[in-house]
């Protein structure tokens, strides 16, 4: 959601858009300012982010490793560009780390604010595949 990350991780700059994921809820991970997602059907059901478009199989493989074992990467359906539907793929907490999970609610803007430059400043990307 944030391109100084996307590109620290990537190592890419990638055409995006905004979009929404239904029937999910982002919460903060214990202990860290970073989010993750699982799937909820609750009133918080509801992700805003990015879709990155068009990305080849080394800079998914460099995500894979940066989402690490908590995370699976899983096909949804994103509304983008006013609600227009688009097949994706989410990095979605797994069923057995859900632990990880504070249940209190991750915002952009609070990670903007209070997370975004310690990640950053930490987080040196992948030298090499």
């Amino acid at each position: 959601m944030f391109d100084p990350v996307w590109r620290t991780v990537t190592g890419r700059q990638d055409p995006s858009d905004p979009g929404r994921l239904n029937g999910y809820a982002i919460y903060r991970v214990r202990g860290e300012t970073y989010p993750g997602i699982v799937p909820s059907d609750g009133s918080d059901a509801l992700v805003n982010g990015c879709v990155y478009w068009d990305l080849d199989g080394p800079t998914v493989e460099r995500l894979d490793r940066f989402e690490g074992e908590f995370y699976r990467r899983i096909p949804v359906s994103v509304d983008v560009m006013g609600g227009r539907p688009a097949a994706c793929e989410a990095y979605v907490v797994r069923p057995s780390f859900t632990h990880i999970l504070s249940r209190k609610p991750w915002s952009a803007q609070w990670f903007e604010t209070h997370g975004l430059q310690a990640f950053l400043s930490s987080y040196k990307g992948f030298r090499s595949l």
